[in-house]
């Protein structure tokens, strides 16, 4: 698809947390990896109800955006390791401002569920 960098608000093949397999769903990156490979962050619809997630508005976006019509959230503590060939669409990309936030309140040592 192309060269992804932290802060492209994307949509990918996402693994799901606590089940088996991936969704398609908005992702927002937060790193790169030597290899090429993204580490993402999921955002959802609604917010966690056991681990760190903010809120993500239409103002956080430096370009593009997402069709919401309510707030989404990302999910800081569900970071993963997905491969650029997973990634279907580029929504947009925050400002600095709010990746750095995000990147600030990723959840440590939370990476490590990769997709090969």
């Amino acid at each position: 698809m192309g060269h992804f960098a932290r802060g492209d608000v994307i949509i990918a093949q996402v693994p799901c947390f606590g089940r088996a397999g991936a969704k398609l769903r908005p992702a927002v990156v937060v790193g790169t990896e030597k290899n090429n490979n993204l580490l993402v962050v999921p955002v959802s619809s609604q917010p966690s109800t056991d681990s760190p997630s903010m809120p993500l508005s239409l103002d956080d976006f430096l370009e593009g955006g997402l069709d919401m019509f309510n707030e989404s959230y990302i999910l800081l503590s569900n970071v993963s390791t997905i491969h650029p060939r997973d990634v279907v669409g580029k929504r947009g990309r925050l400002t600095s401002e709010s990746i750095d936030l995000v990147i600030s309140r990723v959840t440590p040592g939370s990476s490590g569920n990769k997709r090969r």
